[in-house]
Order: structure tokens, then sequence, then C-alpha cells
């Protein structure tokens, strides 16, 4: 279980005050200026101070817009030099001294979303610093469904949608990754993440995927 970027770059409610790179608030995500390292930062801390890592949310996943849009001179990947001044091992070092574990997104085609080098050809080298996802059509321990991020907390979903939406990733067995406004959720959202009892039906050791047994018109 953890937070992945992806839906940041949507937001229309302007970038974090406190991480705006310049960038005024009211304007839009579009361009992932709001995903920086000091954002990056803020959200590991608040991981912690806000007791999402004590139950269970332990990983923070940077998606597509950090990379650079040509590779270095070695043919390395290389970090947005104004995102992430201060490069990604010091970024995960400090997530990793959170008591937390960081993924990073890449491509194994010729590009990236953004338009940045993909891992074409360049398996290798990139292994270093990206983790590539291997999807497995079954259920189990260590090969888990993954039907998406949960987007409980953004503005086109409610909040009985976002317990519908926790509910049924559990029910799934499947990976609790958030992505949404994590440092300003509306009112109730965060409880709805932090509910012990959905939390514990998704890490049942066992991983067993449930599965339906009628069918009913209402409730």
């Amino acid at each position: 279980m953890g937070f992945m970027t992806w839906a940041m770059r949507f937001f229309n409610s302007g970038c974090f005050p406190q991480a705006d790179q310049g960038v005024q608030r009211g304007q839009a995500y579009g361009t992932a200026s709001c995903v920086n390292e000091t954002t990056l930062r803020q959200i590991a801390d608040l991981f912690v101070s806000e007791g999402y890592r004590d139950a269970g949310y332990n990983i923070i996943l940077l998606e597509d817009g950090w990379a650079e849009s040509q590779r270095s001179a070695d043919g390395k990947l290389v970090a947005n030099r104004t995102l992430f001044p201060s490069g990604i091992p010091a970024l995960s070092q400090y997530i990793h001294d959170r008591g937390l574990k960081f993924g990073i997104y890449s491509d194994v085609g010729t590009n990236m979303c953004s338009g940045a080098p993909g891992s074409w050809q360049h398996e290798e080298v990139d292994a270093q610093i990206a983790n590539q996802d291997t999807f497995i059509p079954l259920s189990g321990p260590g090969y888990w469904n993954d039907p998406d991020v949960l987007i409980g907390g953004t503005p086109q979903i409610s909040l009985n949608q976002a317990r519908a939406h926790l509910a049924i990733w559990a029910i799934w067995s499947a990976p609790f990754i958030m992505s949404n406004n994590i440092l300003d959720l509306p009112p109730g959202t965060k409880e709805v993440f932090l509910n012990k009892y959905v939390i514990a039906v998704d890490q049942d050791p066992l991983g067993i995927m449930g599965r339906m047994v009628s069918k009913v018109k209402f409730l």
C-alpha cells in the first residue's frame, strides 16, 4: 500500500503552497511541475506524522514526468534538473530514512508517456534506478492483481464512492496505492484510507481474492 504521483498531474486546484517551485497557486498540474522533490519529501513526512506508514502505507511511487528529455552522454536517464535538483538517489534516501519504500516509473518502449526516453535497449542501465512491474493474471502472495490506483479525495470522487472504491480493492486483494492530493484531503477521506478493518481484509496474508456468489437487484 502506498501513494503514486500520477493523479497530481491533473488537479486543477493548484500546487501545494510549500512546494510550488514558483508556480502560482490556482494553476493546473498539467505540466507536472508540482511533482518535485520538495513535494515528495512533504508526502514522506506526512506518511509518518499522519499515521499512514503505521497503517501499512509504506511505499511512494514517482510516476512519469521526472526525467529530462535526453539521456546523459553515458546513456543514463537524468532526473529533471529543475524539479529534482538533488537527484533521485538523494530523494530515495530521504524516503528510505523515514522507513518507507520508493518506486519510480519507466517504460519498456522507446519513450515514456511524457516523451522522455524509454528503456528500449537500455533495460540493464535503467534497472539501476527503475523497477519494472510484472503483471500476472492470478492473485496470491507475491503476485497481486492490480486494477490501478485509488483516487478517493479527488474532486471527481464522492466520499461514498471512495468507500466503495476501497472496499472493492480489498475484496480483490489489490494493492492500496493512493493517487490524490494527500496533503489536502477532503473531510472524511483520511478516515476511509485508514479504516483498519478494510485494510485487514486487503492485507490478509493468504491473499485469497473474493468472488461473487450471488446476484441481487438491491440491498
